[in-house]
């Protein structure tokens, strides 16, 4: 279940081994919260199709990231906007309350630059396969996975966030702008792709995970670290009711598996040799 946690941790849509970040919009020195906030919240719900970090495709990694995809759906699946916006609204919270505004504001900035490191034609990959597996979705027909918006608007408030230089805002927005509007929504939810297109989406995020810059993504590791320091372990682990929640409608059995795919798939990255090289551990 603390799979789910790291969604809120900045504004980026990447991913990295300890938090997963979204990103975006200034008008006229005053933030646009509505739009920012939709942004924000888009980018949670996609990177939560790809719940666990993937940074490599080798064979035995691209198996544990389709185990931990197929494991994944039924939870995706079940999410409803009382199930998940009270673990969202505690995450940021806990971000108001315990990470010092600077430090969340360079944990921001150091994941703009891992976000802004992704070549060109990675990112357009990526932007063909998220177009395929969305392709034919339609809000009155799919599953929509609700968004927490609330939450968003919150995290976009905060001091740490509209710190954040805005012209480095804005050039993440227009790039990330080329990814949100391949998932297709509505009245605050986005469509869940198939379970095959869902598998096909973990394994691109590991393709564009993979293309950024080590430099970069170091620096971003360092700053989460900073960012973290002031987090008690106690306040994670008030949170373990409102992950509990997010899988009501679950039954055991695949409550069971979501969380051994999980393991699995954490063990896989830890004997990856291009994640390794990408931590810069060889």
């Amino acid at each position: 279940m603390l799979r789910l946690v790291p969604a809120l941790s900045s504004l980026l849509c990447i991913t990295s081994a300890d938090a997963f970040q979204p990103g975006y919009v200034l008008q006229d020195r005053h933030w646009k919260v509505e739009p920012l906030a939709k942004a924000v919240a888009t980018g949670i719900a996609i990177c939560s199709l790809a719940t666990c970090p993937a940074l490599a495709v080798a064979p035995p990694l691209e198996a544990a990231l389709i185990q931990a995809s197929d494991a994944s759906y039924p939870v995706l699946k079940s999410l409803k906007p009382e199930t998940i916006s009270p673990l969202a609204d505690n995450l940021v919270g806990i971000l108001e309350k315990r990470v010092p505004a600077e430090k969340l504001t360079n944990l921001i900035d150091k994941g703009i630059s891992v976000f802004m490191s992704i070549p060109d034609e990675n990112l357009a990959a990526f932007v063909k396969v998220a177009g395929d597996t969305a392709g034919g979705l339609l809000p009155e027909s799919c599953d929509l996975v609700p968004l927490p918006l609330g939450a968003a608007t919150k995290f976009s408030g905060l001091s740490g966030v509209t710190s954040v230089d805005p012209v480095k805002l804005k050039a993440t927005q227009e790039r990330a702008a080329l990814v949100l509007k391949s998932f297709p929504g509505a009245d605050g939810k986005v469509c869940l792709p198939s379970e095959a297109s869902l598998e096909r989406l973990f394994v691109a995020q590991t393709d564009l995970l993979l293309s950024v810059s080590k430099e970069t993504f170091a620096d971003f590791g360092s700053a989460a670290g900073q960012a973290g320091k002031g987090v008690p372990l106690g306040d994670l682990t008030k949170l373990v009711p409102e992950l509990a929640k997010t899988q009501r409608g679950v039954d055991m059995k695949a409550r069971n598996k979501f969380e051994a795919a999980g393991k699995g798939l954490d063990m896989a990255i830890k004997r990856d040799v291009q994640f390794a090289r990408l931590r810069g551990k060889i």
